[in-house]
């Protein structure tokens, strides 16, 4: 989900237009679930560049997007950067949406 204009940024403004892009697509009536599936991979991929030194951010926004999901019926694969050093987190948040 990274259009042509985005890849000449550098990772951290790609990041912001991504999630821009999210909750653009969430504030929609009727959002679509197969754009925001392509979005969140794009953000996961940047996550994954970005975690390292963004890591309180990357985590404040994968929050975001599993509670946007959650809230519109729409389930989210997990990143791999988030599910293996961030378990105890991920697991707290799906109990607060009753997961």
């Amino acid at each position: 989900m990274s259009s042509p204009k985005l890849r000449h940024f550098s990772p951290e403004p790609r990041y912001r237009a991504l999630m821009r892009l999210w909750q653009l697509h969430m504030s929609a009536s009727e959002p679509d679930l197969a754009q925001l599936r392509q979005l969140h991979q794009a953000l996961s991929n940047e996550e994954a560049q970005l975690y390292t030194t963004h890591l309180e951010r990357c985590l404040e926004n994968l929050h975001q997007r599993i509670r946007d999901a959650f809230s519109i019926g729409m389930s989210l694969q997990l990143p791999l950067w988030a599910s293996i050093e961030h378990n105890e987190a991920i697991r707290s948040w799906l109990e607060e949406l009753g997961v």
